[in-house]
């Protein structure tokens, strides 16, 4: 019999409203330097020598006017786009799940971070041979706060011990997969980051150097930051 080649795919979440960035037009397919958000993201998973495969999860009232942006722009990776879900979380495992079990790792990519570079990716699919779950952070520069509900601040955390998360965040397929499943069980249904899952269940997540220009584009402002990234 035939071994079948296990594949690397990347899961691009666009299923988000986009409402803290004050337009009709949900963020991801606002124009940004001549194109949608959202095929600027796309572009380096589709360049990349190691994905096989990509599977956007976007809203339902979406589905016919992406594929219509990954036809327009000769996206030939993308085989499979879905609906997402109420939460972040309901739109990873609908994604995650419609994979196949030829899936070998799995990436999974916010669709409103559009400056991934092709060493990040390859650095995470490199990693992810030893460690199975690898996610890019960059350090705080901000010190951080917590507080009670009067406003007081009651700790200050050690800076440096603090980092921040990016995506892609890079799995084997079956842990991720395992750890979504048993979000569920527990009764998690709002986690709004994917390597947490996999922490909770006892799996090691090894971090590595991120990207600072890999922003994700949330308020106004940021629109206007990667319009200037895109111009350097």
């Amino acid at each position: 019999m035939k071994r079948v080649k296990k594949k690397i795919k990347a899961l691009i979440l666009a299923s988000g409203s986009g409402s803290r960035i004050n337009k009709r037009i949900p963020k991801q397919f606002l124009e940004l330097s001549g194109s949608p958000l959202i095929i600027h993201t796309l572009k380096p998973f589709e360049k990349n020598n190691n994905v096989d495969e990509l599977i956007i999860v976007t809203l339902s009232d979406y589905l016919e006017k992406t594929w219509e942006f990954v036809n327009r722009y000769h996206l030939n990776k993308v085989k499979k786009i879905i609906q997402g879900g109420k939460t972040r979380q309901e739109s990873s495992k609908n994604g995650i799940d419609i994979c196949g079990d030829d899936t070998r790792f799995v990436l999974i990519h916010d669709a409103v971070r559009p400056f991934i570079t092709d060493n990040l990716l390859n650095k995470l699919i490199k990693a992810l041979n030893k460690y199975n779950a690898v996610v890019p952070v960059i350090p705080s520069t901000d010190t951080i706060i917590e507080t009670d509900r009067k406003g007081f601040i009651t700790n200050i955390p050690n800076r440096s011990k603090l980092w921040r998360v990016q995506t892609p965040q890079a799995f084997r397929y079956d842990l991720i997969k395992e750890a979504h499943a048993r979000a569920l069980m527990d009764g998690i249904k709002n986690s709004t980051d994917d390597s947490s899952l996999v922490f909770r269940i006892g799996h090691p997540v090894f971090t590595l150097k991120g990207d600072e220009k890999n922003i994700k584009i949330t308020l106004p402002i940021d629109m206007y930051i990667a319009s200037n990234i895109f111009h350097e």
